[in-house]
């Protein structure tokens, strides 16, 4: 789970930055791909290597992982869809620009949030199977 959240906070480190990088310097078409954007893109594919192999490692229900790995794709895909056909182009200000952003930002957020599901699962588990060990027959 270490991997899990260090590819999100990558990821959250470089929206931030994308942010503070485009309020600075505006969308110079000249410029091409930014540079935060290849944070985020690591932080999406660490956070998609890490699903992928929790995948392979987890026993029983794996749906959680799987609704999580199918977020991350759906992240990932917004993001080379925005970077390969916008920014390496130099267009900005397009309106179906939106729909990778959107894409993105969806994708982000419900992998967040499957990851603080799944990262309290583990917490209640440990904790139910400590407490097992622990009590007299």
């Amino acid at each position: 789970m270490i991997w899990v959240w260090l590819g999100i906070a990558i990821t959250l480190g470089g929206t931030t930055a994308d942010s503070v990088w485009h309020l600075t310097y505006g969308f110079p078409a000249e410029q091409g791909i930014p540079y935060p954007h290849y944070i985020v893109m690591t932080g999406i594919v660490m956070s998609l290597a890490s699903c992928v192999s929790m995948l392979r490692l987890t026993e029983g229900r794996k749906r959680l992982w799987w609704f999580g790995a199918v977020m991350i794709a759906l992240e990932l895909s917004g993001s080379l869809w925005d970077n390969l056909v916008y920014h390496s182009r130099g267009i900005y200000g397009a309106p179906l620009q939106e729909i990778p952003h959107t894409m993105e930002g969806i994708g982000g957020i419900l992998w967040l949030l499957t990851a603080l599901v799944i990262s309290v699962n583990r917490m209640i588990q440990r904790t139910h199977e400590r407490t097992r060990g622990t009590r007299s027959s």
